[in-house]
């Protein structure tokens, strides 16, 4: 059966009782928010989210001491990439909020055909939704995997290891254009010259920026930087600003050990545009070198840190194993925002890590999460879910850290 609300574009540039066991979606009251959605499509959606729900019971685990938030994920063949991804999803605060199943309804946006119709908010809502039920120590996502197949990106579901920071990019990029209330996009080029216009810059940006893209998933996750050329020769100067719902940090090649901070501190650092990568100067009408200087602009409730351990070397990819060191407790950007920044920075705390080991290819993944109700730090091993403890957060496998303001 085929749940397919309308077309959808695959993105492969840039992721029994007699009493019902769950709980049945109310249809919103529509008197309440704008009327995006016809009733046809809400029973749609409300079919798909129901069906998930039911579709847990023939493939769950109730054995042990089931609890709210203390729900694992059978791998079903290479999926730990996804499994731990999700966890750290599901304990997102905000993501509990925004796709809870009072709530996912009201922000679809079926019209925007960048999306899957709401195909995959729906089965993303049930599966959180069950893993905060408190009904199951382990549940089955293979109906979630086949719809992200067919909706979003089939090579990410073909069997084989993925990597995990792109099935979130994925995701998060459907879930977003599921929610993005921008109908008809307006394009816009970037012809900023930074310097002292940068505040006037940032505020046309700004505005430019939500009339092509505005969605609350991208209000959580994204955060804004800005990226400014200065040419060597005659000194014109250019701005550009970007989102993104990550920041990816590469580690350095000849240390033995190094922290986050000095990975971040890299990361927004100067750097010259030499050689092959000089800049296209307009003023000088010829490739130039030049400097650029790259610094966070806005930033949002949740960061999320890649760090980037693995490289293509030979034709395959290796893997740097080298220890970050991070502060679980504190996580202070202050220092990496731009001087002209409107932005009053508050400090982040760690609520999740996905931790990798092995080979990219041959590897596994886990994920260390702080429950939000009762603060014990649990360690989900696909469907196994465990008591860990913060002194064991700090590790070698970390691959992802996720932040939230305090």
């Amino acid at each position: 059966m085929s749940f397919r609300l309308v077309p959808c574009l695959l993105l492969f540039k840039r992721f029994s009782n007699a009493l019902p066991l769950h709980p049945r979606l109310p249809l919103p009251d529509r008197s309440t928010k704008p009327v995006l959605i016809s009733i046809d499509q809400e029973q749609q959606l409300l079919d798909i989210y129901n069906s998930m729900c039911d579709s847990t019971e023939g493939s769950s685990s109730r054995r042990g001491n089931p609890r709210p938030g203390y729900t694992g994920l059978y791998n079903m063949g290479n999926t730990c990439f996804m499994n731990a991804t999700l966890q750290a999803l599901f304990h997102t605060p905000l993501m509990l909020s925004i796709f809870s199943k009072e709530n996912f309804m009201s922000r679809v946006n079926p019209h925007n055909k960048m999306g899957t119709g709401g195909v995959i908010s729906a089965v993303f809502s049930a599966m959180m939704d069950v893993i905060w039920s408190g009904q199951y120590t382990a549940i089955k996502p293979q109906r979630f995997l086949r719809l992200f197949a067919s909706q979003v990106n089939a090579c990410l579901a073909d069997g084989h290891q993925h990597d995990a920071s792109e099935f979130q990019l994925f995701l998060l990029d459907a879930l977003h254009e599921d929610t993005n209330q921008v109908t008809k996009r307006v394009s816009f080029e970037q012809n900023y010259k930074g310097g002292s216009h940068i505040l006037n810059d940032a505020k046309d940006y700004e505005k430019k920026s939500r009339l092509f893209s505005c969605s609350p998933v991208n209000k959580i996750f994204n955060l804004q930087t800005v990226s400014e050329l200065s040419c060597s020769t005659c000194g014109e100067q250019s701005a550009t600003f970007e989102e993104c719902s990550l920041i990816t940090v590469e580690l350095p090649v000849h240390a033995s050990r190094t922290s986050l901070q000095q990975c971040l501190s890299s990361h927004f650092s100067q750097t010259t545009l030499d050689g092959d990568c000089r800049w296209n100067c307009p003023r000088c009408r010829a490739p130039k070198r030049a400097s650029r200087l790259t610094k966070l602009w806005s930033l949002p409730p949740v960061v999320v840190v890649h760090l980037k351990r693995f490289s293509m070397e030979n034709g395959d990819y290796a893997k740097n194993t080298m220890p970050v060191d991070f502060d679980p407790s504190r996580l202070d950007l202050s220092e990496y925002l731009h001087q002209n920044s409107p932005e009053n920075p508050e400090p982040y705390r760690l609520y999740a890590v996905t931790n990798h080991c092995g080979r990219l290819n041959s590897g596994h993944y886990t994920a260390l999460v702080c429950h939000g109700t009762t603060g014990e730090w649990l360690r989900f091993d696909d469907e196994s879910v465990s008591s860990s403890s913060a002194n064991g957060i700090n590790t070698s496998e970390a691959y992802m850290l996720y932040y939230k303001r305090t």
